[in-house]
């Protein structure tokens, strides 16, 4: 069996650098893809071959999609991909990656960004990417990014951008005690000592207690001297 070529040309339909390389009927595109990622320092997975109006799959041959060697060409695009998020307040910052190759024939401008649901919008004029407005912190979207292919539009895969947690504002009820602290202030007592009193209050004479105790006795003792002194005589 002979060796055909199989030539591979960026979307201005000019041939890659080394993009014409060799093939087989039987040969699966990957093998193809591979060489040229090989070539142009580029991740595989992102290099796409168009044939016809059709994507070519990986695991198509060349024979599979009725290629002619001698007059047929692929096509090569680089597949964008969303390189980075990054959720901010209400918006999602997005980055591409969209290598060019050494070659130069990938594509690193002009691209759409979206989110669903929405649809949310951005446009990049390069791999920087551009900042989606409206993105609500309890959703989680599909980002994903747009650009021309060799058929028109390309979307790459998406990419699931998770939802903020909501804020939650976590009360704890603490049971405060208001210790009321009540002095209790004992009344100053204005305390009346009153003496015992001792004997009969005699009225007349205006003397209470051991005065009319004393006086009674003085009487006493005078009444016996005056009966004694009576005798005498």
């Amino acid at each position: 069996m002979s060796i055909a070529w199989c030539d591979v040309q960026d979307m201005a339909g000019i041939s890659v650098p080394g993009g014409v390389m060799p093939c087989l009927p039987n040969d699966p595109i990957s093998t193809i893809i591979t060489q040229l990622a090989s070539q142009e320092n580029m991740p595989a997975g992102q290099l796409v071959l168009a044939y016809g109006s059709n994507i070519a799959s990986p695991t198509d041959t060349i024979q599979s999609l009725g290629f002619n060697q001698l007059s047929d060409t692929f096509t090569a695009f680089v597949e964008p991909t969303v390189a980075t998020t990054n959720r901010g307040n209400g918006t999602i910052a997005v980055t591409i990656s969209s290598p060019v190759g050494t070659s130069n024939f990938g594509q690193n401008t002009n691209f759409t960004v979206s989110a669903l649901p929405g649809p949310l919008l951005c446009n990049a004029v390069s791999t920087n990417g551009c900042v989606l407005h409206g993105a609500v912190d309890a959703t989680s979207y599909q980002v994903s990014v747009t650009t021309l292919g060799p058929h028109g539009a390309y979307t790459s895969p998406s990419v699931t951008v998770a939802a903020v947690p909501t804020s939650t504002t976590s009360t704890t009820s603490s049971s405060t005690s208001t210790s009321t602290t009540t002095s209790t202030v004992a009344p100053t007592s204005s305390t009346v000592t009153t003496l015992p009193t001792t004997g009969t209050n005699d009225v007349g004479l205006g003397l209470t207690g051991g005065s009319a105790l004393l006086m009674g006795t003085v009487l006493a003792l005078v009444a016996v001297m005056r009966k004694h002194r009576r005798r005498r005589l």
